[in-house]
């Protein structure tokens, strides 16, 4: 999946083109609850590792300076159930951006698709409730929006993604480590929103 979100931004629509570096605007994550389900904090510093602008988002004010630590130039911080997509575009000069990673699905479809600028390409990754979005296919393909997904990952991707955390490229970010007698307090954490990055459960205490 690292090695598919990687590909993805680095054909976004604005790229390095004859040596010369242009702007390549991508929101690299959508930050909630769920932060262990999904990680997010990888996906930002592959963004950009890959040459991307990273619009980052959280609901979190606490999380905003680590977050910018690991690479994102605009962290915008908003409300749960707040449309961000003003936010994004003004951060994006008006435009909206090229790549959208998204790890949460239908709670955040609208923002999301308003984010998105002309030919931007939606990668979905998550889907933390079972509920049904409705929307008119116009919205999409007026815009050329591609919607596209990565789920698993082959034995290659994973070795190419392990070299590049060996190499120091990539950071693996652990908030703690649990006893694995725990994991109900992880679980409490992980949805209040208060671990940066991933909690591990050691099975031997």
């Amino acid at each position: 999946m690292i090695q598919r979100l990687s590909q993805r931004l680095r054909e976004a629509d604005d790229r390095i083109v004859n040596n010369e570096r242009r702007s390549s605007r991508a929101v690299a994550s959508v930050n909630n609850a769920y932060l262990a389900a999904k990680n997010p904090w990888l996906q930002r510093q592959l963004a950009r590792l890959a040459g991307a602008y990273v619009v980052a988002l959280t609901t979190s004010p606490d999380k905003a300076d680590r977050i910018r630590m690991l690479g994102a130039h605009e962290v915008i911080v908003h409300g749960r159930g707040e449309d961000f997509s003003g936010a994004v575009r003004k951060a994006t000069g008006g435009q909206g951006v090229d790549v959208a990673v998204d790890n949460v699905g239908s709670q955040l479809f609208e923002p999301i698709r308003r984010s998105l600028g002309i030919g931007g390409r939606w990668i979905m990754i998550g889907q933390l409730t079972g509920q049904f979005v409705p929307f008119n296919p116009a919205q999409l393909f007026l815009k050329n929006v591609s919607m596209l997904s990565a789920t698993s990952t082959t034995r290659k991707q994973l070795e190419d993604s392990l070299a590049l955390v060996a190499r120091g490229a990539i950071k693996p970010i652990i908030s703690m480590a649990l006893p694995l007698e725990q994991a109900a307090r992880a679980h409490t954490l992980v949805e209040a929103g208060k671990s940066v990055g991933r909690i591990v459960l050691r099975p031997n205490g």
